[in-house]
């Protein structure tokens, strides 16, 4: 079983969740197929959105449904025997109408408070001024505490005010591509670089080659990947290294 009928982390696969599947044996993905670990271009993982889920993932343990097709909807191929290795819940991007309702209260009356997502109801929630706490070190610990002991820093979004202004700090992850000496970039939010032939703008990439090791494990990426050059490093004194971006 899967979604509101598991109590596993199977909970959290429900529509709009990742899956990250990975091989049964030693084989890797491509195509949608398991093929020999150096076949080219194959990857040590796959990942599928789901799409639908009907009642409990499962049909009661009977597997397909009557028209024959699975109680499971993904947007990609999985190969047969594929190990489910994490899961991402959705990520609700819009506010409910009561919870805008609370927010526009509470910055009325000009109230201290925190923003914080509940992946079990993937919705967003209000943490309190006497709950939220002041520390930058995003942690899970004490998510929806109610001590009144300022414990909940998972907030996303904070909101605090001087009595006339409001200041939202919000979290971000931010991955710095760098080298003291075989690169250097150039970037400039003004220029921009048209491809007639689509009319869209080009944005600059940086590929990391799956065969890159990762410092912490010595293993190898196991996958491509590929970021978007989106600005430079701009130091506290406001020097630009464009060695870094």
């Amino acid at each position: 079983m899967i979604g509101d009928s598991a109590t596993s982390n199977m909970k959290f696969a429900k529509p709009g969740a990742l899956i990250k599947f990975t091989s049964p044996d030693t084989r890797k993905f491509l195509n949608g197929t398991l093929v020999t670990s150096t076949t080219d271009n194959a990857e040590d993982r796959a990942w599928a959105k789901i799409g639908d889920v009907v009642l409990d993932g499962a049909n009661g343990g009977v597997g397909n449904l009557e028209s024959g097709v699975g109680p499971v909807t993904l947007n990609n191929i999985v190969p047969n025997g594929s190990v489910i290795n994490a899961i991402i819940p959705n990520l609700t991007t819009s506010f409910s109408a009561t919870l805008e309702a609370d927010m526009i209260d509470r910055i009325e009356a000009y109230e201290e408070f925190g923003l914080r997502y509940d992946t079990d109801s993937e919705t967003w929630k209000v943490i309190t001024s006497t709950n939220l706490s002041t520390s930058s070190v995003f942690g899970l610990g004490n998510t929806g505490s109610t001590t009144g002991t300022n414990a909940d820093a998972s907030w996303w979004f904070k909101f605090t005010n001087d009595g006339n202004t409001y200041t939202v700090q919000y979290r971000k992850l931010d991955y710095i591509f760098e080298s003291e000496s075989q690169n250097k970039f150039h970037y400039d939010v003004e220029e921009k670089i048209y491809d007639y032939t689509t009319g869209r703008s080009v944005k600059d990439t940086v590929k990391i080659l799956k065969t890159n090791s990762i410092v912490s494990t010595g293993n190898s990426v196991g996958y491509p990947i590929t970021w978007q050059v989106v600005d430079v490093v701009t130091e506290i004194d406001g020097y630009q290294d464009n060695r870094k971006s």
